[in-house]
């Protein structure tokens, strides 16, 4: 009998005691909380939360107090630590991370908006369900995160006015998630995974979307006033899942999550798949008929002088 108590333990090769879950509250150095930051484990690359609107987030993982923990927020340097300094760091209260300053750089908007553009606009969808990627998934689990790499073409200069995502029916439309938006100045490698601290935000505002509905889809951005010119930027979808939601989860399962849509045929030259590594971003420009891009793309207002 006790041989049979000790098996219904078992969830999917994890045992109960070999898992471990840690529960907190995010705040800046004044005490404010930090809603919607990502908490994820590294070393697993299998669990992962998210922190509610009052900054708090239960990370349900494994037993390990060697595993690498990595908490990012809009407007914050991340922060990495391992199981066993969460666990001192929750013991002793909140878990503080330090104000990224907010910069766009030289950037310096002017003149009026007239006519609309776009960058990597394609209305194409893989609509075959035996294709291997015909939808990806934005998280296996909350915290993580899928997205496109934007290259824009020469002699794009504008106000972003809204981006355009296709949500599959297969998905779960009603889950809510976040939006972020990264640029560096830096070139980058195809396929190398670099750091978030290295991109500077686009938008000091946490870009919320939920109720989302099968087919295209728009986040609003135009009263942001968000730059584009030239330089790539990344667009980065993370499922947010509540504390509610995070308790009843058991460390094994996946979540729930929303599902994008990948552009079919007429691939555009501007939109690459954003890959997701290590708490880090990078991007992927070949195979892109074989291994489809998320149907992505941006509305731009151009700029008169």
């Amino acid at each position: 009998m006790r041989t049979l108590i000790l098996l219904l333990f078992f969830s999917n090769g994890l045992m109960a005691q070999d898992a471990i879950s840690v529960e907190s509250r995010l705040t800046d150095s004044k005490g404010v909380a930090i809603p919607y930051a990502s908490i994820i484990n590294l070393t697993s690359g299998e669990h992962g939360t998210t922190s509610n609107e009052k900054g708090q987030f239960l990370l349900k993982t494994r037993t390990n107090n060697s595993d690498k923990i990595q908490i990012s927020a809009l407007g914050f340097y991340e922060l990495r630590v391992t199981v066993g300094e969460l666990v001192q760091l929750a013991k002793n209260g909140n878990v503080t991370l330090k104000e990224k300053p907010f910069d766009l750089g030289e950037v310096q908007v002017e003149g009026e908006r007239y006519e609309q553009d776009f960058i990597g606009k394609s209305t194409e969808i893989f609509t075959d369900p035996t294709h291997l990627y015909r939808t990806y998934k934005i998280s296996n689990r909350p915290g993580q995160s899928l997205g496109v790499y934007v290259k824009p073409r020469k002699k794009v200069a504008g106000l972003i006015d809204k981006i355009h995502f296709y949500l599959s029916e297969d998905g779960s439309l009603d889950q809510k998630f976040a939006v972020r938006l990264f640029r560096t100045k830096d070139k980058l490698k195809n396929n190398q995974i670099y750091k978030l601290d290295e991109f500077d935000d686009m938008t000091d505002t946490i870009l919320l979307f939920s109720d989302g509905k099968a087919g295209w889809n728009t986040l609003d951005l135009y009263n942001l006033d968000i730059y584009v010119d030239d330089t790539p930027f990344f667009i980065v979808f993370t499922s947010l899942e509540s504390l509610e939601e995070s308790k009843a989860r058991a460390v094994s399962e996946t979540t729930k999550s929303a599902r994008l849509g990948t552009f079919a045929n007429l691939i555009p030259d501007e939109i690459f798949k954003g890959v997701g590594g290590d708490g880090g971003l990078g991007f992927n420009d070949y195979a892109r008929v074989r291994n489809p891009i998320p149907a992505v793309y941006v509305e731009y207002s151009k700029l008169k002088k």
